[in-house]
């Protein structure tokens, strides 16, 4: 198989399984194909590339469609906010007509709490004090680069990826 047949190949592997697994029939092409690694490698590649593109475009098309939607929510969000504004200006809790009944209710749940200073000089009754603890990553990295111990649990580990140029 060469470099056209077996990027081919992976082109047909790789659609049927599109929303699938691809690694056992991709595996078995690949290892009944014919030519040097090198060949494999640059049909591979080749296959990567096409695939990179067409998920960029699809990407921006989703960036484009998201922002539409985006923008009609603004849109819908802006003409809550003038309505709401129209029926309290007019003194009205609620409008009823053949299509729609908009009304003005309060909000369920817990009421909002809203504090503009410091909780430090809330008497002690309204205020909680919180302990949070997190790790510290680079003290963490900075004692396993001096050859410290480092607590049960704790490891340092640099990840790896394959480079593409």
């Amino acid at each position: 198989m060469n470099f056209l047949e077996l990027a081919k190949t992976v082109r047909a592997l790789v659609s049927e399984a599109e929303d699938g697994e691809l690694t056992g029939p991709l595996e078995q092409a690949l290892e009944q194909a014919s030519g040097t690694l090198h060949d494999k490698h640059d049909a591979i590649r080749a296959v990567m590339n096409e695939l990179r593109g067409r998920a960029d475009r699809r990407k921006a098309e989703a960036d484009r469609i998201a922002e539409l939607a985006r923008r009609a929510m603004a849109h819908h969000d802006r003409l809550r906010d003038w309505l709401m504004v129209g029926m309290k200006a007019a003194g009205l809790q609620r409008i009823e007509t053949d299509q729609f009944v908009t009304s003005i209710v309060r909000n369920g749940g817990k009421a909002k709490v809203i504090f503009d200073g410091d909780p430090v000089d809330l008497p002690e009754a309204f205020r909680r004090v919180e302990t949070t603890y997190s790790i510290d990553g680079d003290a963490v990295r900075m004692a396993a680069a001096a050859g410290q111990e480092l607590p049960a649990g704790v490891k340092v580990e640099r990840g790896e990826r394959l480079n593409l140029k």
